[in-house]
């Protein structure tokens, strides 16, 4: 006879949604350490994710954001909303939609993947499912409304205003460098190497400043925890080793991408 303390947990049912095979891959081999999940189902873009969600029953979907054609907003919009599981969004670089995440208490996993974060992640959608006492709807609602958050957000992305010239402070002189002349930004240690047409220029800061407060997101693009690259100057992306790609700028330098940044430059690659 089985006694109570013996019974396994119920079976967490998760659909994957993600365009990358290696990401897919990971994912897969950070949930095989859970004996409850059952990974009961696959898409590689999201017209396949809408309609396996609209059609099948899951108690989760770890749902990429960046995917061509339908993105992971966009398929969620096109699901019923009474059909909705428990969502766990998959993000490589929208700063915008993780904090929105935040701010709503959205789960989501930042690649490349974390085992301990993966983990806190499941644990949120296991509690959730367990509280009976919660009506489902309420999650849906809550979901609806981080959506209708990030419209919002967009919204003011595209009336903000950006500098056309960067004010930068080297030793004891100031240099104006035009945007528009900027080929890529460098960080090394606690300084950025700013990469312009005729020179470059070294500060005292971090990429992450340049990436949210002075550089439009339409036209920079952060390929690595090290490096933005200016769009415009991107001559070729060409493969690399372990999934990883080089950017080959009209100059001819060459600026590697790493695996957690891949996203944003197949996203670039979409469109």
């Amino acid at each position: 006879m089985t006694s109570p303390g013996d019974r396994s947990p119920p079976s967490l049912r998760v659909l994957l949604v993600d365009d990358e095979p290696l990401a897919l891959e990971l994912l897969r081999d950070l949930l095989a350490r859970h004996p409850d999940v059952v990974i009961a189902g696959e898409a590689r873009d999201g017209a396949q994710a809408a309609h396996r969600l609209n059609t099948e029953t899951f108690d989760a979907v770890f749902l990429d954001v960046q995917m061509p054609e339908l993105d992971g907003f966009e398929v969620l919009r096109s699901v019923a909303p009474e059909r909705l599981p428990q969502v766990v969004f998959v993000t490589a670089f929208d700063r915008h939609a993780v904090r929105a995440f935040e701010v709503a208490a959205i789960d989501f996993l930042l690649k490349p993947y974390d085992q301990e974060r993966l983990n806190l992640a499941l644990d949120r959608v296991r509690q959730r499912l367990a509280e009976e006492t919660r009506p489902r709807a309420e999650d849906q609602h809550r979901l609806l409304a981080f959506l209708n958050q990030l419209d919002q957000l967009d919204q003011l992305d595209q009336r903000r205003s950006f500098p056309d010239r960067l004010f930068l402070r080297e030793g004891e002189r100031t240099v104006v460098l035009p945007v528009a002349e900027i080929r890529w930004l460098e960080a090394r240690g606690k300084k950025v190497s700013i990469h312009g047409n005729r020179r470059t220029v070294e500060v005292r800061d971090t990429l992450k400043r340049f990436e949210e407060e002075d550089l439009d997101p339409q036209h920079f693009l952060r390929v690595s925890r090290s490096a933005i690259v200016h769009v415009a100057h991107i001559a070729e992306i060409q493969p690399w080793f372990r999934g990883e790609l080089v950017l080959l700028l009209k100059d001819g330098t060459q600026v590697s991408t790493t695996r957690g940044y891949r996203d944003r430059v197949t996203g670039l690659l979409g469109k």
